[in-house]
Formats: structure tokens, C-alpha cells, sequence
């Protein structure tokens, strides 16, 4: 449990450290570009500084055995990768569906325009007042039911 915590002050002081280094050279860059006539490099520091828009660290492509791949090496092992996905063998066994009962069908949807009778059913299941479906129509516009 000593070396924990003796470990984890030396990660916190170092980390504590890498921290300063950073605002201390962005606060840098910010004192040479503010008062000058391209001071856009000054406030995109200072956004960064706000902690709210920080930049990602860049991602690499790693090859098999772990290393850094950069420019055509890197777009080469992305190209395979999606290539492998890409590639799929047919399945070796041949499922057996005998005795398995088929999925029944969708009922068939009426396209017929309702009848009086529906709307007086639709008409006496909405509240009173309420807004309902797509157009939010309410009771009242139909007439009472």
C-alpha cells in the first residue's frame, strides 16, 4: 500500500508539472500574439486555456505488432481492416427448419376511409380538450360526441 500511494504522489507531481509546462506556454503564445495585428493564435490559446475547448491529442493508426503507422502504410492497414469486415464467409452449416412454425404475416391495413361509425368511437375515446395525433386536432373541432 506505500508503494501505491508513493507512486501515486510521483504521477500527480509529474502530471502536476505537465500541467504548468502547458498554461505556462500557452500563456506564452498569448503574450506574443495579443497586441499584434494577427492576435487569432492569442484567443484560441486562451480558449484552450478555459479548459472548455481543448484539443484531442491526435490518434494513430497502430500496425500488428503495435507501432505507429503514418501516411500510405496507415491508409494501407485502414483499407484492409474495412476490407476484412467486408469480407464474409458463407456460413459452413445449413440451419435445419423442419418442425419450426413460420412467423405469421402482418394483418392487412385498411386504406378505406373510416366509417361513421369508427369516428364515433374515436370521437368518444379522446378527452376533452385534448390535442391528439399529427395535427393536434382536439374533440371540440369534430363536434361533441
Amino acid at each position: 500500500m506505500a508503494l501505491y500511494r508513493s507512486l501515486r504522489r510521483e504521477v500527480d507531481k509529474i502530471l502536476k508539472e505537465a500541467e504548468e509546462s502547458r498554461v505556462k506556454d500557452i500563456c506564452g503564445q498569448v503574450s506574443n500574439h495579443l497586441f499584434t495585428s494577427g492576435s487569432g493564435p492569442a484567443f484560441k490559446a486562451i480558449k484552450e486555456l478555459s479548459g472548455k475547448h481543448r484539443q484531442q491529442p491526435p490518434s494513430c493508426v497502430l500496425s500488428e505488432d503495435g507501432k505507429p503507422l503514418d501516411g500510405p502504410n496507415a491508409l494501407r492497414r485502414v483499407a484492409g481492416y474495412f476490407e476484412g469486415l467486408l469480407t464474409v464467409d458463407h456460413p459452413t452449416t445449413v440451419v435445419d427448419w423442419t418442425g419450426q412454425v413460420p412467423i405469421a404475416p402482418d394483418p392487412p391495413i385498411n386504406i378505406e376511409p373510416p366509417t361513421l361509425a369508427e369516428v364515433k368511437v374515436a370521437l368518444s375515446q379522446m378527452k376533452t380538450g385534448r390535442a391528439v395525433g399529427v395535427w393536434h386536432s382536439c374533440r371540440t373541432a369534430f363536434g361533441r360526441g
